[in-house]
C-alpha cells in the first residue's frame, strides 16, 4: 500500500503512526532547546518520551537495535489501540505540563499537540475496532534479510 492509499484507507492507527512520528521530531528538537536553556528534567522527559515511541512506532528500528526480551514484552504490551491510546494521552500530559514552566517552548507545544493527536487516532480506531497497521513509509514492509 502507498502513501495515497494510505491517506484514503481511514485507518486511525496509521494516522497515529504519522502523528507518532511528527512528535518524535518536536520531542527531539524540543528537548534539545530545552536543555539549552536550563530545563533539563523536561528535556530529558521529552527524550524519554521520544525513544519510546521511536520503539513503538518505527518497526525498522526494532530490527536494526538489537533489543533484549524486556524491551520486546513492552512493545508487544503496548500492541493494542487503547493502551497506545492511555500512553500518548499521558506523554501529552507531561508536554502540557512542562508548558507552566516553559510557555514559550513552541516546539512542546507541537509536541503536546501531535502527541494528543496520536493518542485521539488510536482510541478512535479502538472504537471502531480497527486492526493495527504500520504505515509503509516507517520499513514496516521490509522481510528478513532486506536491510542489506
Amino acid at each position: 500500500m502507498g502513501f495515497v492509499e494510505e491517506l484514503k484507507s481511514g485507518n486511525g492507527t496509521i494516522y497515529a503512526q504519522w502523528g507518532g512520528m511528527l512528535s518524535i521530531i518536536f520531542l527531539v528538537v524540543g528537548g534539545l532547546l530545552n536543555i539549552i536553556s536550563s530545563l533539563i528534567l523536561f528535556a530529558l522527559l521529552a527524550w524519554i518520551e521520544a525513544f519510546i515511541m521511536i520503539l513503538l512506532e518505527i518497526p525498522i528500528f526494532q530490527r536494526c537495535c538489537p533489543t533484549g526480551p524486556r524491551v520486546q514484552a513492552f512493545v508487544k504490551y503496548f500492541e493494542g489501540n487503547y493502551l497506545r491510546a492511555a500512553l500518548y494521552l499521558g506523554f501529552s500530559i507531561v508536554m502540557w505540563l512542562s508548558l507552566r514552566e516553559s510557555s514559550t517552548s513552541v516546539l512542546l507545544i507541537l509536541a503536546a499537540v501531535s502527541t494528543l493527536f496520536s493518542s485521539f487516532c488510536y482510541a478512535v480506531a479502538g472504537l471502531k475496532h480497527q486492526e493495527r497497521q504500520n504505515s509503509s513509509l516507517t520499513g514496516a514492509n521490509l522481510g528478513p534479510g532486506s536491510l542489506l
